[in-house]
Parts: structure tokens; C-alpha cells; sequence
């Protein structure tokens, strides 16, 4: 088992809260931020896999933080020897993910060969590039101006490879600061969304450009990159504006 007990700030602590350590007689423990999530993990080096000790051979357990003093249940990794005992962690092959090196007592029970030092390296998919957000409006145009709140169409997808897409929103700027609509906004499994927006067919006599609608749709990864995509809806001068 693993306790994790919350500092006060003040020097004393809470209760402690338990956790699988993914094996048995955990030995060592670390924190890193093993999944590139901006959020620190545990990882414990355990004696044994399972009861059949130590016959199972030494065991990893990897503890993903959620960021708030929580983790997610261990996942078990084999330690590559018996009697695990200590891991430090360190980017061995200069890819910027953390690898995990891990002491064992031996290869085999009994560790006569003396003792035994696996690495496991880290292929993790890293969160390092911003959501990738397509975006498109129907109509683009509003005509003509008769002051209708006419639906418009906002659809597109928000990807990100290996990571997960957090917050997805829109927000619609009026020129005019007059409509604003703004909200969350929901995804399918592949990432796509729809949905619709109403906005108003009316400008100024005097915007010759016509009056304009910047709608923006904005998400971030679990790492907390940033991404955005805007399109722009027109209430033209005349028609061919």
C-alpha cells in the first residue's frame, strides 16, 4: 500500500489516504510526471508481482495524479528482476519523456547473480502540440438585413493525438457588441461537434464593410496547450459585399 498524506501547509498533515501500490511489500517510492500532464505521479517498486512471493518477481506500480492530492489506481509493470527494492526516474534516451530505472535484489529467487538494474523506458505519448480545431459556419453571409435572428450552423472537430481534449467552448464577438453568444461545447467520440448559434441580420447603413460576427471556438489538451479556430459571419453593405 501506498499513504499519501496531504500537507496543512503549516506543518502538520491530514489523515492519511491508502492506495493499491500494484504489487506487494513496496520498497520504494518516487514522483514524476510520467505521463507529461503537468501533473506529478507515483511510482512504487514493490518486492513482489503477487502473493506468489517471490516467485512472481518485483513489481512497479504507476500512480497517475489528478492534480489534486488524488490517484488513479496503480498499473503493474514487472521490474525486470526480483525483490525490487528502488526506482529513480530519468530521460535515458533524451526523447523528453521520463524513464524509470528500477534496483532488483537479482534476476531469479534467491539472487545469487547479484543485483540486477532494468530500465524501462517511457512511450508515453506526450501532450506537446495544441488541439488541432477545424471550424465552419452556414451560413457565412446574412442577407438580407431585415433584423431576423437567423440560425447559424457552427460544426468542425477538435483532435489532439495521444492526449485528451479539454474545456472545448465558443464565443461569438459582435462588432457591434450587441450579440455575444458564448457555452461549452459538446464532442462525439472521433471529436466532432455541431451546433447552432442565432444571430442577428441587421447593420449600420453606414458599415460599409458590413456588420461582422467572429466566432470562436477554443479548447485545451490535458497538458494545458492551448488551441482556437475563428470564423467570421457577415451582415454585408448589399449584396455584393
Amino acid at each position: 500500500m501506498v499513504g499519501v498524506l496531504l500537507g496543512n501547509g503549516d506543518g502538520t498533515f491530514q489523515t492519511a489516504v491508502t492506495y493499491n501500490s500494484g504489487g506487494l511489500l513496496a520498497e520504494g517510492i518516487t514522483v514524476a510526471d510520467v505521463n507529461g500532464d503537468n501533473k506529478l505521479d507515483l511510482i512504487v517498486a514493490n518486492n513482489c508481482l503477487d502473493t506468489d512471493c517471490p516467485n512472481s518477481g518485483g513489481a512497479l506500480g504507476v500512480l497517475l495524479g489528478n492534480g489534486d492530492g488524488t490517484f488513479e489506481e496503480a498499473a503493474t509493470y514487472r521490474s525486470g528482476g526480483v525483490d525490487a527494492y528502488s526506482v529513480a526516474v530519468g530521460d535515458l534516451n533524451a526523447d523528453s519523456r521520463p524513464d524509470l530505472l528500477v534496483a532488483n535484489c537479482g534476476s531469479s529467487v534467491g539472487c545469487a547473480d547479484g543485483g540486477i538494474v532494468a530500465v524501462l523506458l517511457n512511450n508515453t505519448p506526450f501532450c506537446t502540440a495544441p488541439p488541432v480545431i477545424t471550424l465552419s459556419t452556414t451560413p457565412t453571409s446574412l442577407w438580407p438585413p431585415n433584423g431576423r435572428m437567423v440560425p447559424v450552423t457552427v460544426s468542425g472537430t477538435i483532435t489532439n493525438t495521444g492526449c485528451t481534449v479539454t474545456t472545448p467552448a465558443y464565443a461569438v464577438t459582435d462588432e457591434y457588441g450587441q450579440i455575444q453568444p458564448s457555452g461549452a461545447i459538446t464532442l462525439d467520440s472521433a471529436g466532432n461537434y455541431s451546433f447552432i448559434v442565432l444571430l442577428q441580420a441587421s447593420r449600420l447603413g453606414t458599415d460599409l464593410d458590413g456588420r461582422q460576427y467572429t466566432i470562436t471556438v477554443r479548447a485545451s489538451d490535458n497538458a494545458g496547450n492551448p488551441g482556437s479556430a475563428s470564423a467570421i459571419v457577415t451582415v454585408p453593405h448589399d449584396q455584393r459585399r
